[in-house]
């Protein structure tokens, strides 16, 4: 039941062929449905309900999905220029999918959803979700064979 809290490209690292998560400073353990926010987000990923001074087991997944679509293609799903349309923009808009093959955008719009609950049951699920949609074209890499 540990929220993160600060899911972000810069505290994800790539080590061998795995993902590791690193700055735990916002890190919250807690029990039920919901907690109660203490400490600052980045605005930029940040769930809406951290927004309202809380947060759920789903308000990771939310950031996640955000650092998905920015890390395949250098868009984030939501662009405000500052903090106050940032936290409007989570809080009413709904996210900027296009940039995202249209086999994913349902799935990180789930991710996305303003309401935590319904969100997918968990992170691993919405992994789960995308392997299934398969590889994106914008994923697969082209190796070019020089010359003998």
């Amino acid at each position: 039941q540990i929220q993160h809290l600060d899911i972000k490209p810069q505290n994800l690292f790539l080590v061998y062929n795995h993902v590791k998560v690193a700055d735990f400073g916002l890190a919250k353990d807690f029990e039920g449905a919901r907690g109660t926010m203490t400490g600052g987000v980045t605005p930029v990923y940040a769930a809406p309900e951290t927004f309202e001074g809380y947060l759920s087991r789903f308000t990771d997944q939310y950031s996640l999905g955000i650092v998905f679509q920015e890390l395949l293609t250098g868009t984030r799903p939501f662009t405000g220029g500052n903090t106050k349309q940032l936290l409007l923009q989570h809080l009413n808009s709904p996210p900027e999918l296009a940039p995202l093959p249209e086999t994913d955008r349902a799935i990180i719009g789930r991710a996305l959803a303003k309401r935590p609950d319904e969100r997918w049951p968990s992170c691993t699920e919405l992994v789960r979700a995308l392997r299934g949609a398969g590889v994106s074209p914008t994923v697969v890499a082209t190796v070019v064979v020089p010359p003998a």
